[in-house]
């Protein structure tokens, strides 16, 4: 079975497709279109187990030809995976002249269904929530929760960005509040 269809890592959708389908991997071949870059979405499973399906079950029936599969954008934005929804909560220590010397942050992503990317999104969201400081005392606490969402994955920034938005608006707010209280 040939499955031609954008993604990012062949070998994965591979794997999964015959795992779907109780095949051998050497039964099922993946190829990738030229598609340009994967900004996010693309390493994720969407109509490859689909496609490879309905090729599979028309075989079955004696029926051997191609399947080919066309979302609508609405069908698009309803089935792909999304970025993950994050709740944020930091608290920022600093001395009077303004140095930072503590952050605590709690993180909760919601993963949606299952865990599939989380690990590595949460990974470096551990790892960038503190922005680019010298910060001594640090504690972070990073969880993926399954809820009933949709699937949500990694894309282009892999989270970093997202996540230093709290930080800099947390971080704007006190220097405001410093800066008027002094001035007062």
């Amino acid at each position: 079975m040939t499955v031609v269809v954008g993604g990012q890592w062949v070998h994965e959708d591979q794997e999964q497709i015959a795992h779907a389908l109780n095949l051998e991997k050497d039964q099922v071949r993946v190829i990738y279109p030229a598609i340009g870059g994967a900004f996010g979405g693309r390493e994720d499973m969407s109509v490859q187990i689909i496609l490879a399906l309905a090729a599979f079950k028309l075989k079955e029936m004696g029926i051997n030809r191609p399947v080919k599969i066309i979302w609508t954008r609405e069908e698009s934005i309803i089935g792909h995976p999304k970025r993950h929804p994050y709740h944020i909560h930091t608290r920022w220590g600093a001395t009077k002249e303004g140095k930072l010397v503590a952050v605590d942050v709690d993180i909760y992503a919601d993963a949606g269904a299952y865990l599939y990317t989380s690990g590595k999104v949460l990974g470096n969201a551990t790892l960038l929530c503190t922005g680019p400081y010298n910060i001594p005392n640090v504690r972070v606490d990073s969880r993926a929760i399954c809820t009933n969402n949709i699937l949500t994955v990694h894309f282009a920034d892999l989270v970093g960005l997202k996540l230093h938005f709290p930080l800099k608006v947390r971080w704007i707010n006190w220097l405001k509040h410093c800066i008027s209280t002094r001035l007062n």
